[in-house]
């Protein structure tokens, strides 16, 4: 079989940056109440599943661990998205002729910027607001995306030995 082009694997990488992008962006894009009827759903078969799971009965408090479940899905929810685009924006500087360390450090940034770009989109979606701590959040399943990238890379070079 004939090898791909180098510049293929280029595009092929930066495209798969973009459809990250753009799904995150497309999230982003919905407002409250779409958004909050998936995690709110979500969060009640978790924890339906929970309850039947340990056979505790659905207390009257119920409501208010379903908003914690709630809470924490969302900020899981940024936290692996960014780490999925800075993984593959990691892999898309390095397939494009970067190295490695170099890579990393604009892989972080770029994806700190684009969670930053994101958060101020949501200022003009219905009932949806910037939050400083969900730029740290996106920031930060960046940084841990690019580092396992970057493990992945140094068992992939050092099987290749």
């Amino acid at each position: 079989m004939k090898p791909i082009p180098q510049k293929w694997r280029i595009a092929l990488a930066w495209g798969i940056v973009a459809a990250v992008a753009v799904a995150i962006f497309c999230f982003s894009a919905q407002n409250a109440e779409e958004s909050g009827e998936v995690s709110g759903s979500l969060s009640m078969n978790l924890y339906s599943i929970y309850t039947r799971l340990f056979g505790l009965p659905c207390i009257a408090g119920g409501s208010d661990l379903v908003l914690q479940i709630e809470h924490i899905l969302r900020k899981l929810a940024h936290m692996s998205i960014y780490l999925v685009l800075g993984f593959f924006v990691a892999n898309a500087f390095v397939r494009s002729g970067c190295r490695l360390r170099t890579a990393m450090f604009a892989a972080v940034a770029v994806t700190f910027l684009y969670g930053v770009t994101d958060e101020f989109h949501q200022l003009f979606v219905p009932g949806r607001s910037c939050q400083f701590s969900d730029m740290l959040i996106d920031g930060t399943g960046g940084a841990i995306g690019v580092l396992i990238y970057r493990i992945v890379f140094n068992k992939a070079k050092s099987a290749s030995v």
